[in-house]
């Protein structure tokens, strides 16, 4: 209890600290948070009639009750929210205990420094809600892996669902593990009746939490999908990102590249406007953008998904801290470049800023260095999982945990930007604290005294 609260302490005195030194109500209107903020405030008077069909209800609904209790002030919401986040590295600490049966303090003190939690806990964005959610999710998961325990599949599915509430990115990952759970269960002998009702369950938890959108936007826009924002990502987003890091051109270019697309198609079409239905004007939106891609071709397509991963994992946190993103700088989607090194370089070329250049400079030095200890402890934690042959739960968490990371890579593609890496945060946390102890271990073996203790013990 005493480390739990230790965790809990120290984290929220660092993100309490950041959020009175560093946030002003000027930052808390940039990016979606004026969006979220604005329907959170309606929904007392119209419901949920207050919410766009482009973001989840979620976090609008998390928001409104907040401000309920807390009054419409958003430093109450981040004080809140600073709570919720404090509480997400005393998760990421048990879930490194889950894994590798240890570990629980130095994980929640490296998720306690986290800067990339820290610098979204002070921002009315849905990020540290999610997280928690989502490392709740990842918690239940490995303890169904070890002892395959129907509350755990319960809450497993529960906590993934109600994440995927706030944030629609792991709306696909809800049938993959499903699937997976199912297949686990039958390798380890259970009943084809119990499988049979795990799935049920899953798919009445998703009902239950998700099923009401749906219904909703079938009544109101005859579309099953979740969200109506997937043509304009893809448009807008994907197929610039791709042009750029695939190497064909500048950001801009790409840019212009969909922008041309869309108004030949409307042309041929004979169109002037896109349909008022928001999802069906999504799924115009998403064709031509396919299209497009096949155009560039798949070379081009899996070039840039591996760039913006390589960039995501490695970006510096603090470029989206808004105390640094007010110091000039030059913006990095409008940085000319062929290529992503030729870009990367103008860009920090272009910034004349020493601090702000600093910055960057450390910022990115650390996270590469956690990337590499994240990759060295994941391949450890595996290889000491296959030496074992009674550890198939934990080689079967590793697994589950490096498939969790390949999907949120595959679904945020070449979009850059540290916030998008912050799902994989916690589980990146276990295996660099995996890693930390098989070379502490290394170390501390190297040493005469501890060495000559060890082999008198055997």
């Amino acid at each position: 209890m005493n480390r739990v609260l230790g965790v809990f302490g120290f984290a929220l005195l660092i993100r309490i600290v950041y959020i009175g030194i560093f946030v002003t109500p000027e930052h808390l209107v940039a990016e979606d948070q004026l969006l979220y903020i604005s329907m959170a405030r309606s929904i007392p008077d119209s419901g949920l009639d207050a919410l766009t069909p482009e973001r989840v209800f979620g976090y609008p609904l998390y928001l409104s009750v907040v401000m309920f209790l807390f009054g419409h002030g958003l430093y109450g919401v981040l004080g809140v929210q600073a709570v919720v986040d404090s509480l997400s590295c005393v998760l990421a600490g048990r879930l490194a205990e889950a894994v590798l049966g240890r570990g629980f303090l130095i994980a929640g003190l490296l998720s306690a420094l986290n800067l990339n939690m820290v610098i979204l806990s002070g921002m009315v964005l849905t990020d540290s809600l999610f997280l928690c959610l989502f490392t709740l999710f990842l918690l239940y998961l490995i303890r169904f892996l070890h002892d395959l325990r129907m509350g755990d599949f319960l809450g497993c599915l529960l906590f993934l669902v109600a994440a995927t509430a706030v944030r629609s990115a792991s709306y696909y990952l809800i049938p993959c593990v499903m699937l997976a759970l199912a297949c686990w269960s039958g390798l380890a002998g259970i009943a084809t009746r119990r499988i049979a009702l795990q799935l049920m369950v899953g798919v009445a938890i998703f009902g239950a939490i998700l099923g009401p959108q749906h219904v909703r936007n079938w009544q109101r826009y005859e579309a099953f999908s979740l969200v109506s924002q997937g043509g304009t990502h893809l448009l807008g987003w994907v197929v610039p990102a791709v042009y750029q890091y695939s190497g064909r051109g500048s950001y801009k270019e790409g840019q212009d590249l969909a922008n041309a697309r869309l108004q030949q198609a409307m042309a041929a079409d004979g169109l002037l406007v896109l349909n008022e239905n928001p999802f069906a004007a999504s799924r115009y939106l998403a064709e031509i953008a396919r299209q497009t891609l096949r155009d560039l071709g798949w070379v081009s397509v899996i070039k840039a998904w591996s760039v913006g991963a390589a960039i995501n994992f490695v970006a510096p946190s603090s470029a989206f801290a808004p105390a640094v993103r007010d110091m000039e700088h030059p913006s990095y989607y409008s940085t000319p470049g062929d290529g992503v090194v030729e870009k990367i370089w103008n860009y920090f070329t272009d910034s004349r800023g020493a601090l702000y250049l600093s910055l960057l400079v450390i910022g990115t030095l650390t996270s590469l260095v956690f990337f590499f200890a994240f990759l060295v402890g994941w391949w450890v934690v595996f290889c000491e999982s296959m030496a074992s042959g009674a550890a198939k739960a934990k080689l079967g968490s590793v697994v589950f945990l490096g498939v969790i990371i390949a999907y949120f890579v595959g679904v945020t593609g070449p979009i850059i930007g540290g916030k998008y890496r912050l799902p994989m945060e916690p589980i990146m946390t276990i295996f660099v604290v995996g890693a930390s102890y098989r070379f502490t271990r290394r170390g501390l073996s190297k040493d005469p005294i501890i060495a000559t203790n060890a082999s008198e013990r055997t």
